[in-house]
């Protein structure tokens, strides 16, 4: 008669009715003997299974291969994470902050978040108004982070995605570098400075991570309108 198993899993117990004791063979190999190799191959794969289940794990992902600085990066996977030390993220871990300074530093009308710095902030608003504008391209932008990175890289065609997340990666890099000068350092918020910083910083990017191919002038980059489709 054939063996019969008594038990699920990797280890599995076999029966006979032979003269040979009961063993327990391994049945991620073939020879059903355990391997260290196999049970890295099993934890790999069901990490694997997890992160096709997560979508904010996919994004990241797509993160960390878009052509764009180290720290853009971080602060981006923070900041999609909800890692940023913003004043409520502070105060979670038990850091004690005045209720005064817990406010956002650009409007001081609400608590310092990470979405409400990012987003929902009328400065942090102007910005990504006045991006899309100078693009020509108009779109949603959703009252979630993840969401709102995922509406901006599809503003475009399909060839532009990853000159657009790039670039929102770009934007919430010198956002959150700016909240940090002007709360550590006095420094006033003007959105259209800060505009000016994102176009010229994000010029640097497309000549040095080589973005685009096409042949444009900084000055025309520059213009008050440009157009996505030149890329």
């Amino acid at each position: 008669m054939r063996p019969l198993s008594a038990s699920k899993g990797s280890g599995q117990r076999v029966h006979g009715f032979g003269s040979k004791k009961d063993a327990w063979r391994w049945k991620a190999t073939k020879g059903g003997d355990f391997s260290t190799k196999s049970a890295y191959d099993i934890v790999k794969a069901a990490k694997t299974r997890n992160i096709n289940s997560n979508p904010t794990s996919e994004i990241l992902k797509e993160v960390w291969n878009t052509p764009a600085t180290h720290k853009a990066k971080v602060t981006t996977w923070r900041l999609v994470r909800n890692r940023l030390p913003t004043c409520d993220n502070l105060r979670r871990r038990n850091i004690q902050i005045g209720v005064e300074e817990s406010w956002c530093n650009a409007c001081c009308h609400r608590s310092e978040t990470c979405k409400h710095l990012f987003i929902e902030c009328p400065k942090a608003d102007a910005v990504w108004s006045g991006i899309q504008q100078w693009l020509g391209i108009n779109g949603p932008r959703p009252n979630d982070i993840t969401e709102h990175l995922e509406a901006f890289t599809n503003l475009g065609k399909k060839k532009h995605r990853k000159t657009l997340r790039a670039l929102w990666m770009c934007i919430t890099w010198l956002m959150w570098k700016n909240r940090n000068e002007s709360r550590f350092d006095g420094k006033t918020w003007d959105v259209q400075a800060l505009i000016r910083e994102i176009k010229v910083m994000f010029w640097c990017w497309i000549k040095i991570f080589k973005l685009s191919n096409a042949d444009v002038s900084f000055s025309s980059w520059m213009s008050q309108i440009f157009d996505l489709h030149a890329l």
